[in-house]
């Protein structure tokens, strides 16, 4: 505006008649519509109350009734013949009779695996003093608790005495749980249940069901404004079972006053009240069947936001009544306004300042935002080709004629003459692999890929984390032709990578002469990357052709779905490691090498050997490097020689790898402390 008034040419008195013109004109239809908007506005909050009220009431006899289903499941256990053999136990029983704990846990199991809301079930048998769950026969829960489970802030003497030995019975209560089957801190709800019955003979065995507070909130979600409300559920005692979004109204008076609503006025309903200044709308209800006490507050600018329609309609209506001073602004603004300005307008710069030098700014943020969109759109076009094609590969999206078309719109010719589908899978990734880094390593093989000139790739697709699948076409090449190449290439880019990193790949593939074949191609690449023996020589693909003539495709399916460890696998992974800590100073022990020594393929060891000792192979042999590196240096060996006796071919990478397995662990003595700051002080100087 004050550049507007430094130019000569305005007229102020006859924008000052502009601007009383269009403020008498909207004068009526303000106050109109202000009047309007009372009468509408309380109508329409009194609506939302009425459906969020049913919703919430919904929702809590859905959580009932997953209650009510784990009381029968509790009815089934206490009447189950395998869980009252293991009740009937006595200590002295709990060593020679292990099937009778294995027949209950199995019974567990069957349960977990048929309801998805149940956690973890713990049975506490206390004439043998026993615990089990899913996973764990516990003969000493002592060593249990803490070890694969604990509570936040109970010691195991706490959970003891309240959850197992309590004489009073707890039902529902809210713990931050961690453990194996938990999300590692998790809110948890506990449900007890003493097991009884006329065939039981202890009466103060425990059943201890755990169940997921996001899991039960999601029986919630669809209630207004959930995410942006606080919602308890309290129990009859005003203990609190579930919560969410407790930041937004954190005071524990208001939490209170909250929990006893629906005892003071009344078991369902919604009222309004205040927190430290700040307004919310409350809706209420009550369980008749277990007392339970559902509240919800919703800060009132959310409930104001359930009126925005009536607002808009009043906004339309304002409209009417501004065309006229619009119509006037618009003739007085084609004057005063300069190119300038509508380019400040355009470029929206606050204050609307005409400076040169802030617009040529705006104008080059624009740019860059632009670029940045760009990138952003490529991406994502990238992810839905893969996406479309890995759907199309697994059978969910449509075939015929419009399968072809989609192939040609994701790059991939529909006449060619042979088509191959290349699976390459990433073996051995570890945990606490940098994620960046192997994003990087995924970006360099795909790089690789596209930079080769042999093959005629259509497209590579990103499945997961670990795989990407190409499609390559050929014309004029015979089948023994395509692979040859396919071959040279992988081995150039295998070469390329590296071997003995962190990551190393395996490619399955097979080779159709029809587009409408591909998904099946893909089905058999899979297959081709499970079969555990090594039966394809120096072939650095495993094709599907030579796993059909060598291996039971159907029982390697099978076989690879189970995840249970066999003991023949058992013992073949005993001499792997025995081999590996006999060859720990090889440099060129890796998957690969493992592999060929006992006739499996790279992938299958990977997982088999992850499956059976539940860490990583490169993170096992960094592990017997490391000790064999640390016992060499407590002997006084210099670095250069532990650094050649444990397998690594240069300074930098055991570095890397001391500090990744010792820098985070602290010393035990001040001797201790010496002997690593020399080691890292040698370290640097190599």
């Amino acid at each position: 505006m004050k550049w507007i008034f430094r130019k000569p040419y305005v007229n102020l008195t006859a924008l000052r008649k502009v601007f009383t013109a269009v403020f008498l004109s909207l004068l009526f239809p303000l106050v109109l519509l202000s009047l309007i908007y009372t009468r509408m506005n309380d109508k329409i909050r009194a609506q939302f109350y009425d459906r969020s009220l049913t919703s919430m009431q919904s929702s809590l006899r859905a959580m009932e009734l997953v209650f009510d289903n784990i009381d029968q499941i509790a009815v089934y256990l206490s009447d189950n013949y395998d869980i009252i053999n293991y009740y009937n136990l006595d200590r002295s029983d709990a060593v020679k009779k292990p099937t009778s704990f294995l027949r209950a846990q199995q019974v567990l199991g069957s349960i977990g695996v048929a309801n998805n809301d149940i956690l973890n079930i713990q049975l506490y048998a206390a004439r043998s003093e026993t615990l089990l769950d899913f996973s764990t026969i516990s003969l000493y829960p002592e060593r249990y608790y803490g070890s694969s489970f604990r509570l936040d802030d109970y010691d195991y003497d706490q959970f003891l005495g309240n959850y197992l030995l309590g004489t009073d019975t707890l039902g529902c209560s809210r713990k931050i749980v961690s453990g194996a089957r938990f999300h590692n801190p998790e809110p948890t709800l506990i449900y007890e249940i003493r097991h009884i019955g006329s065939s039981i003979r202890s009466r103060s065995n425990r059943a201890l069901f755990y169940l997921s507070e996001s899991r039960l909130l999601e029986l919630f979600s669809s209630l207004d404004s959930f995410e942006n409300a606080s919602f308890f559920l309290f129990d009859e005692a005003g203990n609190i079972l579930l919560l969410h979004g407790e930041e937004v109204f954190a005071d524990d008076a208001f939490v209170r006053e909250l929990c006893e609503l629906p005892d003071t006025n009344g078991p369902s309903g919604y009222c309004q009240v205040s927190s430290n200044g700040a307004d919310a709308s409350v809706t209420f209800c009550k369980s008749a069947a277990r007392g339970w006490k559902c509240v919800q507050a919703i800060p009132y600018s959310y409930v104001l936001s359930a009126t925005s329609s009536f607002r808009t309609s009043m906004v339309l209506l304002l409209a009417v009544a501004l065309i006229t001073g619009l119509l006037l602004l618009t003739l007085y603004g084609m004057r005063l306004a300069s190119p300038t300005l509508e380019l400040v307008n355009v470029l929206n710069i606050n204050g609307g300042a005409s400076d040169s030098a802030q617009i040529v700014e705006r104008v080059r943020e624009l740019a860059q935002n632009n670029e940045l969109l760009r990138e952003q759109i490529s991406r994502q076009v990238s992810a839905i080709k893969a996406e479309t094609f890995i759907r199309m590969l697994t059978g969910e999206d449509t075939d015929g004629a419009q399968g072809l078309d989609m192939l040609e719109s994701l790059g991939i010719r529909r006449n060619a003459a042979l088509y191959m589908i290349l699976l390459i899978n990433a073996n051995d990734i570890r945990i606490d692999t940098d994620l960046e880094r192997i994003g990087t390593q995924r970006v360099l093989l795909e790089k690789l890929l596209a930079d080769q000139h042999e093959l005629e790739i259509s497209e590579i697709f990103s499945v997961d984390m670990e795989r990407c699948v190409l499609c390559v076409t050929a014309d004029a090449l015979s089948l023994k032709e395509f692979q040859r190449r396919a071959e040279n290439m992988i081995s150039r880019v295998r070469k390329s990578l590296g071997v003995g990193g962190d990551i190393s790949y395996s490619v399955g593939g097979d080779i159709v002469n029809a587009p409408g074949r591909l998904p099946k191609a893909f089905l058999h690449a899979q297959l081709a990357l499970k079969v555990p023996q090594n039966i394809f020589g120096t072939h650095v693909i495993q094709w599907y052709e030579r796993a059909k003539q060598f291996a039971d495709l159907g029982a390697v399916g099978t076989a690879a779905a189970d995840d249970t460890v066999s003991v023949q696998n058992r013992i073949l992974i005993e001499n792997i490691q025995k081999y590996i800590r006999e060859n720990y100073g090889n440099p060129q022990l890796s998957l690969s090498l493992v592999g060929e020594e006992f006739y499996i393929t790279e992938v299958y060891l990977s997982k088999l050997f992850k499956k059976a000792t539940g860490e990583n192979f490169s993170h096992y042999v960094e592990g017997v490097r490391m000790t064999h590196a640390k016992e060499l240096l407590d002997q006084g060996c210099k670095v250069s020689e532990v650094i050649r006796q444990t397998g690594y071919n240069s300074p930098q990478v055991f570095r890397r790898a001391w500090k990744r397995y010792y820098g985070e662990e602290e010393a035990s003595s001040g001797a201790d402390r010496e002997t690593r700051a020399g080691i890292s002080k040698q370290l640097q100087e190599q």
